[in-house]
């Protein structure tokens, strides 16, 4: 006997109405546990990020290498992506980027090193790009000398660039300069800042201190037995004043960072870098003082050095608004836990540590060679670094606050190009994965991409096509067949004009696709599975009618007709499906503007996918449109939830609901 449907309805304003007197429902629902997490990554191998901020827009700029291409992506001072990524360069050749602002200028260097096929050696590149990111001119070529120039840093005075990198003098490595203007010119020399004795000379990195009004360039410096850290002042036009001198005499020191700090007045410098003389690396730093060679505050010390375990790879910036520090490194102490992470250390205006070491990310696989920049706010650090989550590396960022407190979550930063849109999911309970879809715009059209996710949300792959014909396929929806252990994705191709599918195995390999007969003018589809019966039932609209059509639980369509689910006067269109466990039928919302106004309507239909009694009012009919159902059923509570976007006539969009028990005897 089938079972009684009373419409027990209530609004979704009554609940919050509720929570915000003091009453809260028995099983309260916290918000997510992180952030916006990207599913749309670009597919290939992203690395090398580096970052910079501009000021008079407060926000950052990130770079990074994807497959050999160089791209760009802007946030605000809080995190929030600004636009879609930039191309900065498509050689599939660049390597090492690093990028500094001009405020002065108002616009950015983003240099790196790029592989020139025709010599096989790598030179060094440069482009400056406005402040919206978009690239002024051409590539600059600052070095293409015959043998390699490698690993380039870049600063600015505010109205110029200095470029620093690292190339070959005789048969050992050397550090070179030179200087770009705001408005794009080279200057015509180059400049030697460290060469000679057969001492090799690597890794440089570039700051501007405005208090002196000059640069410091600190670079690793390797004899036959020993590694240490030099460094030499650099004047605006990238000449070098005085002379070389050591900054950390140790046997093993490499591959530092330094930023500029108004120190007492006269200006200075905190370098941190990478050290061995314990036995396994650590972090180490000293404080090296502007307008001389050979000054400094204080002996070097420790940042980070766990014993048993290595640190290295060090990154630092500087808050303007404190004059304090976040020094960022690769962190190995967890190794047996999370594999390799991201670490951190606040320095306050002294160079003093402030707290313990902390974890940026200490996400599941390795995350390395992280990159820091500051905002004008003691809360502004964004930390980004190469991520092993994911089989092939991605790109992830981190707000850090001054106070070494980690700002909202984690986020993915090399999103695909294009637009994305129209998402659906599904949990196989079997297999603890989720398998999400969407359409993704590819040369011009749309195609069906899908990602699968482990069940606490960590991505298992990149995203692949499940459909990418070359035609425009769109609206896709998702479900999950238990008994065959398998995904049944279907979605609209407009060129054709009709409702197709595939599905999609655990293992996440495509399989047939298939078409959904007489689905002619099709839209909107809606997808759901009935365990019971081992089938999956597909309902869409075509404009004006709602129709419905089982798939077996291999996800092909039955023979026979299809079921009006509704039609007659007016246009019934955007329906959701959802199959009530209990009652084991289906049913199918939709929207009507039958009757004046937009109202909901349901209607059930039996595992075979007829229909199953009249169709029911769930709301309208009082003056106010209702659009675009959503709809699902809690088993243990025996009621469906319908979902909908809410509009009176001179208000915006909200989002209502209403409950809906279904009483089975």
């Amino acid at each position: 006997m089938k079972g009684r449907l009373s419409l027990g309805l209530f609004s979704l304003a009554l609940v919050i109405a509720a929570m915000a007197a003091g009453a809260a429902p028995a099983s309260a629902q916290s918000g997510g546990t992180g952030g916006d997490m990207l599913l749309s990554t670009m597919e290939g191998f992203d690395e090398q990020a580096a970052v910079t901020y501009n000021g008079n827009d407060q926000e950052f700029l990130v770079v990074w290498v994807h497959s050999g291409d160089l791209y760009a992506q802007r946030y605000d001072w809080q995190g929030t992506p600004l636009g879609e990524n930039l191309l900065i360069d498509d050689s599939g050749n660049a390597h090492w980027p690093a990028v500094a602002y001009a405020p002065g200028a108002g616009c950015y260097l983003v240099t790196w090193t790029y592989l020139q096929p025709a010599k096989g050696s790598y030179d060094i590149y440069a482009r400056r790009l406005d402040a919206a990111g978009v690239p002024l001119g051409p590539a600059l070529i600052l070095d293409e000398s015959p043998e390699d120039q490698l690993f380039p840093d870049v600063a600015s005075d505010d109205a110029d660039f200095v470029v620093v990198w690292e190339g070959r003098d005789g048969d050992a490595d050397a550090i070179f300069a030179r200087r770009v203007t705001g408005g794009g010119a080279i200057d015509p020399v180059t400049w030697s800042v460290a060469s000679g004795g057969g001492i090799f000379r690597r890794s440089p990195a570039i700051a501007y201190d405005d208090t002196s009004g000059e640069y410091l360039v600190v670079f690793g410096y390797s004899q036959v037995d020993t590694a240490e850290i030099h460094a030499r002042r650099l004047a605006p036009d990238g000449s070098p004043p005085g002379a070389e001198y050591t900054v950390a005499v140790r046997p093993d020191a490499y591959n530092p960072d330094v930023a500029a700090t108004p120190w007492g007045g006269g200006g200075g410098y905190v370098v941190a870098w990478e050290d061995s003389r314990s036995g396994s690396a650590g972090i180490y730093g000293r404080v090296v003082l502007a307008g001389g060679d050979d000054l400094f505050a204080g002996a070097d010390f420790a940042i980070a050095d766990v014993a048993g375990s290595e640190q290295w790879g060090a990154s630092i910036a500087r808050a303007p608004s404190t004059d304090k520090f976040l020094v960022t490194f690769s962190d190995q102490r967890a190794d047996a836990v999370s594999a390799t992470d991201i670490y951190a250390q606040r320095l306050d205006a002294g160079a003093g540590l402030e707290g313990a070491n902390f974890p940026v990310s200490a996400a599941c696989g390795d995350q390395y060679s992280p990159a820091v920049a500051s905002g004008q706010s003691g809360d502004a650090y964004l930390v980004l670094w190469h991520d092993y989550r994911t089989p092939v590396g991605d790109l992830y960022g981190q707000r850090v606050a001054g106070d070494g407190s980690l700002l909202w979550y984690e986020f993915a930063v090399s999103a695909q190009p294009g637009a994305q849109s129209a998402p659906a999911v599904a949990f196989d309970l079997d297999s603890g994965q989720y398998l999400a879809v969407w359409q993704d715009q590819v040369d011009g059209h749309w195609a069906i991409h899908g990602q699968r996710l482990s069940a606490d949300g960590r991505p298992l792959e990149y995203p692949w096509a499940i459909e990418a014909d070359g035609h425009d396929n769109v609206q896709p929806a998702v479900a999950y067949g238990s008994n065959h252990h398998l995904f049944a994705v279907v979605w609209v191709d407009e060129d054709l004009d009709q409702v197709e599918g595939r599905q999609v195995p655990p293992a996440g390999i495509v399989t047939w696709q298939f078409s959904v007969p007489d689905s002619g003018g099709g839209r909107h589809p809606s997808l759901a599975y009935d365990h019971n019966s081992e089938h999956f039932l597909v309902a869409w609209d075509d404009g004006a009618d709602v129709y419905a059509h089982p798939l077996d639980g291999f996800g092909f369509p039955y023979a026979g007709d299809n079921t009006l689910v509704a039609g007659g006067e007016g246009v019934q269109s955007y329906p959701s499906v959802v199959f009530n466990t209990d009652a084991f039928e289906f049913m199918v919302a939709y929207q009507s503007d039958w009757g004046g106004g937009v109202r909901l309507y349901g209607q059930h239909l039996n595992q075979a996918g007829d229909l199953s009694g009249p169709a029911f009012p769930i709301v309208g009919g009082d003056g106010v449109d209702r659009f675009h159902p959503a709809v699902t059923y809690n088993g243990d509570a025996g009621q469906y939830l319908v979902v909908y976007e809410y509009q009176l006539a001179s208000e915006d969009l909200d989002i209502r609901g209403q409950l809906m028990s279904y009483d089975v005897p």
